[in-house]
Order: C-alpha cells, then structure tokens, then sequence
C-alpha cells in the first residue's frame, strides 16, 4: 500500500507473506470451525461468535509464535 503523509513524501507499508498466511489460517479456518463447532452444540449466534473470539485471541497469543 502506498500513501502520503503530511509532508508530502510517499510512505510504503510493507505486509509480509507470514501475516496473511497467519491471518488466513487462525482467524479465517480455526475461527469458522470453533464458530459452527459451538453454534452445533449450543445452537446460540452469541456462544458462538464470543467463544470464536476467545478462541482465536487465546490461539494468537498463546500458541502460534510467529
């Protein structure tokens, strides 16, 4: 991504390879299986989003250093 700051220069942001992979793999993949694995069980919207939230911050912080 490419931008402008205040004065005037062009500032780059660089995303790694590691982080999109990161992001794919926790949040999308083990996100929606902790999501419908609960939502199976409880059959609540709410059980289901906060434990998916939980689940991915705990498995981020926690588990995968990378």
């Amino acid at each position: 991504m490419i931008a402008m700051n205040k004065k005037g220069e062009f500032v780059f942001y660089v995303i790694e390879k590691r982080s999109i992979r990161k992001f794919l793999v926790v949040d999308m993949l083990i996100g929606s299986a902790l999501y419908y694995g609960t939502f199976i069980i409880y059959h609540h919207i709410g059980v289901s989003m906060v434990s998916s939230m939980i689940g991915t911050t705990g498995i981020r912080r926690f588990i995968w250093k990378g």
